[in-house]
């Protein structure tokens, strides 16, 4: 019976050996865990930096280029609106002169034109009775 109190005694014993290195090792793999839960927690930070940084330099990129091409799109559109402002006046030009030259034909011919009017009211009226 002392063999077996013994045996039981040394079977307790390794027990709580092993258990005390049950919980070392898990105590050790709880350090671990954390310490490379940490490490990617840093990771993760130094990414998310990285990308904000990224994106802040993209939208100050986007931003220059919105402006250049603002400026560029005004600047078009000044010299289109000077050249429309070219084009209306040269017209208006032209159909002063028109209206000149018209009013004058019609002085030195007033019988050629009233005929001519009314055959062009003439061919107009029946155009446009079909």
């Amino acid at each position: 019976m002392a063999d077996e109190t013994s045996s039981s005694h040394d079977a307790d014993e390794k027990l709580k050996q092993s258990q005390s290195h049950f919980q070392q090792a898990t105590g050790d793999l709880k350090s671990a865990a954390s310490a490379k839960l940490d490490d990617l927690k840093g990771k993760a930070s130094d990414l998310k930096d990285a990308a904000s940084a990224k994106v802040d330099d993209l939208k100050a990129t986007a931003s220059a280029k919105a402006d250049e091409y603002r400026a560029a799109a005004s600047a078009k559109a000044e010299e289109l609106r000077g050249k429309a402002e070219e084009a209306w006046g040269e017209a208006k030009v032209k159909a002063r002169t028109f209206q000149e030259d018209g009013e004058e034909y019609v002085r030195a011919n007033p019988t050629r034109a009233v005929l001519m009017g009314l055959g062009a009211g003439f061919v107009l009226g029946l155009i446009l009775r079909k």
